[in-house]
């Protein structure tokens, strides 16, 4: 055993500091009787929530902080993203006769790779959303309209990270090895102009969701308008799915057609071909952005704060006390 466990020391202190409250633990070697400790953790545990939420609000965004606030999207809820890129593609994709044409079909496509499947292009999308989100914030200064100019700067300038994991989510039947095969495939085919069609319908779209967040913020009939604007313009990111994949490996669609997409949708699938994998992706939004509009606006800031307080014992709710 002596010579076994120093290998397995490493997941057992793992599993240690995941199941284990170390600052009660740390409590309990010293004296006073077990309630009294267990009271002081509680408080603890109010204070540093407390700190951590008031960091979040009123200092300059981190880029760890931001990734944590999304951490499900990228674990967890990994495969939504590629779920509903998968669908919004289908209908086009040289494979499409090989899966369902519904949204369970594209889900068991994903599923047919295992569970590596589901995070493939999972990294490109990590990198796209910090590079864009994060320096939003970064330079926005808690103020939406900079939030939206900002967006659209950084997702014009990593837009071809946009495309890069578009076609490694479309890529059911692992036609690229990886990245760098995929782009030498694209480029010697279309030119590196490929990995910037569809960029309008995405400064568009990215432009309905700030207005959203903004009207979410904002804590006014706003909300009414920039919410429907917001769910209609998920027709723009199927069109601009469509016109990554036209032309490239993955689809019989040749480029050319690019200018009468539209046209060819509404006639191939009708309205309806616009909202595939509309479901997943309103579902992956809700659960992953519900923090977002509490970054602009001053009185969500200060009931998600007052909220926290309120978990304090009375004695330690006053002003003076989180001052």
């Amino acid at each position: 055993m002596n010579h076994i466990y120093p290998y397995f020391k490493p997941v057992f202190d793992l599993w240690g500091s995941l199941t284990t409250d170390q600052r009660f633990k740390d409590l309990t070697e010293f004296p006073g009787d077990w309630h009294t400790k267990w009271i002081a953790n509680e408080r603890y545990k109010v204070n540093d929530k407390y700190k951590a939420e008031y960091e979040r609000f009123y200092e300059e965004p981190s880029l760890v902080n931001t990734l944590w606030d999304n951490k499900y999207r990228f674990t967890l809820l990994a495969f939504v993203e590629r779920w509903y890129n998968v669908r919004q593609a289908q209908g086009f994709l040289k494979s499409r006769f090989q899966i369902p044409n519904n949204d369970i079909g594209a889900l068991n496509a994903i599923r047919s790779h295992g569970l590596l499947g589901s995070f493939r292009g999972n990294l490109l999308n990590l990198v796209h959303f910090a590079g864009v989100h994060y320096h939003a914030l970064l330079y926005a200064r808690d103020s939406p309209l900079k939030y939206i100019f900002y967006s659209t700067l950084f997702e014009f300038a990593l837009y071809p990270l946009d495309t890069l994991r578009t076609l490694h989510y479309a890529d059911i039947n692992r036609q690229f090895k990886h990245s760098f095969d995929l782009v030498t495939q694209v480029v010697q085919k279309n030119g590196l102009g490929h990995f910037y069609r569809g960029v309008d319908l995405k400064l568009v779209y990215n432009l309905f969701f700030a207005m959203n967040i903004w009207g979410l913020s904002s804590d006014s009939n706003l909300v009414y308008l920039t919410f429907p604007l917001w769910l209609s313009s998920y027709g723009l990111l199927a069109m601009k799915t469509r016109l990554q994949i036209a032309g490239s490996p993955l689809s019989y669609l040749p480029a050319e057609e690019g200018s009468n997409l539209f046209n060819l949708v509404i006639r191939k699938e009708s309205i309806r071909g616009l909202f595939k994998g509309f479901v997943p992706f309103v579902a992956l939004n809700l659960a992953a952005a519900y923090h977002l509009p509490s970054l602009f606006s001053e009185e969500k800031k200060r009931s998600v704060l007052k909220s926290i307080k309120d978990l304090a014992p009375p004695e330690q709710r006053e002003p003076a006390y989180w001052s």
